[in-house]
């Protein structure tokens, strides 16, 4: 048997140049040590200090930025551990209707302001052959409009069939809706893809946005389940276990003071799947 561990983490944007915030997100990344994982709002600055510490930790690094207004770009990036890993392709596109339009705004389905990308990778693992597929994205957060989201899902399913051509693959990232708010939303996603917490019977469903231990955003309550997810395909991995990530520092965090220790507005989340290689030997 064989083990995959995946993570999914949340950049904050406030905190990309704050060294210590940063040395911190890359500490608790490396002490997880996930083979493949996604980040989502990974700014310049993000990028430049990500792409260089955990370069030295063995990870290379596939992103594209979503072409969004000037001062608020971000990538959605995929670290892999190269000397497990071969990079057999890569790209990115867009959830909107001209998907392979850089930079392309889902004004058809009433986005009104951000284009979102979908950054993927296909990966062979050295130890036992097997291809696999991983995405990840950021989708919108506009509440009032889930149809964003249900079409962001079955664009992602399309585009998954056609670029990873059938192989198994991952989906992380902040898809911005808890599974009790979006219960449609959800259902759209766990058509396609099985949710790895919900597999596992002692998994935590307690909030991923921390909002920095505020109890409101813009006079709402945060969702008390997760809005960060690591979906899988169905019937083809084992899913062992499924973590929120804590704040290391949580007994000195300040509730809405990001300078008091915070990592992030987001807890990472991460997962473990196990395969064999007899599964390994039917994606080659």
């Amino acid at each position: 048997k064989y083990s995959l561990t995946l993570m999914s983490v949340n950049l904050s944007q406030d905190l990309g140049d704050d060294s210590g915030a940063t040395s911190r997100c890359a500490d608790r990344i490396v002490n997880a040590d996930p083979d493949v994982f996604g980040v989502q709002e990974e700014t310049e600055s993000w990028r430049t200090y990500l792409t260089e510490v955990l370069g030295s930790n063995g990870y290379a690094h596939v992103y594209e930025y979503r072409g969004g207004p000037a001062g608020f770009d971000e990538a959605g990036g995929i670290f892999y551990k190269v000397d497990r890993f071969t990079l057999v392709d890569n790209g990115a596109f867009w959830l909107s209707d001209t998907p392979d339009e850089k930079g392309s705004v889902a004004t058809s389905w009433d986005e009104p302001t951000f284009p979102r990308v979908c950054t993927w990778v296909v990966l062979q693992d050295k130890l036992s052959g097997l291809k696999f597929g991983y995405f990840n994205t950021h989708l919108s957060y506009y509440a009032e409009k889930p149809q964003i989201r249900i079409k962001s899902a079955e664009l992602i399913a399309d585009k998954m069939n056609e670029l990873a051509k059938g192989l198994p693959c991952f989906l992380s990232g902040d898809m911005n809706y808890a599974s009790n708010v979006e219960p449609d939303t959800y259902a759209a996603f766990t058509a396609h893809w099985a949710d790895t917490k919900s597999i596992i019977p002692e998994a935590q469903w307690s909030n991923t946005f921390n909002n920095y231990g505020e109890d409101n955003e813009n006079g709402k309550p945060i969702p008390t389940v997760p809005i960060d997810y690591i979906f899988v395909t169905k019937d083809f991995f084992t899913v062992k276990s499924f973590e929120i990530v804590p704040e290391e520092l949580a007994d000195k965090l300040v509730p809405g003071d990001p300078s008091s220790g915070w990592t992030s507005d987001h807890y990472p989340i991460k997962a473990v799947v196990e395969f064999t290689k007899s599964d390994a030997d039917k994606t080659k």
